[in-house]
């Protein structure tokens, strides 16, 4: 996403440098890809630029999501549990690859946290991977849900998951009932606290 006060320039470098350190001072805009209907939330146009770095003149740390990591370690501290990871590549869409898991979750429940849930290909392969190493119960909770492509369905039907609560932030969690599978939370309360 670019901030209302910087370049394309500037956020791909802002990007690139908070997801893996790199700092890059050469750029060019390759293309651009603006079909309507790409991204279910509004209009989105994606530019796409290539960059040249000397391979030894930076020192790389790789994160999947930074910043989502911090949150998830301190909301496991709050809660007095113990945080796991995945480590996943995105192949292409929704499909993701997972390398490795960080933690023991054997006889275990997992509780699965995403800021956000288009699909649901990323939870599924997570889900599969923490019950593989023996998650005796798996739940997932998630901010905003999109649910494209009968993600909910998706969800349900792959047998792993015992429940997805997700808030109404989005206008595709409207339609969805409170059942044994979907918890949706209203967030209008907490918004209208802070107003």
């Amino acid at each position: 996403m670019v901030g209302d006060k910087e370049s394309l320039e500037e956020a791909v470098q802002r990007e690139l440098k908070e997801e893996t350190g790199i700092n890059i001072n050469y750029l060019e805009q390759l293309y651009s890809f603006g079909q309507p209907g790409r991204d279910p939330r509004n209009r989105v146009v994606s530019i796409t630029y290539y960059g040249l770095v000397k391979p030894d003149a930076f020192e790389l740390q790789a994160s999947t999501d930074a910043g989502r990591a911090k949150w998830v370690e301190s909301l496991a501290n709050d809660l007095g549990v113990n945080a796991a990871f995945i480590l996943k590549r995105r192949l292409k869409g929704d499909h993701t690859e997972v390398s490795a898991i960080n933690a023991d979750v054997a006889g275990k429940t997992v509780i699965i946290y995403d800021d956000m849930i288009r699909s649901g290909g990323s939870i599924i392969n997570a889900a599969k991977t923490y019950k593989d190493a023996g998650a005796a119960a798996i739940f997932v909770i998630t901010t905003h849900g999109l649910f494209i492509n009968d993600g909910v369905n998706k969800l349900k039907s792959c047998g792993l998951i015992e429940k997805l609560i997700c808030t109404d932030s989005h206008v595709n969690t409207q339609g969805l009932a409170n059942d044994d599978f979907v918890e949706v939370k209203s967030v209008a309360q907490l918004i209208c606290e802070v107003i």
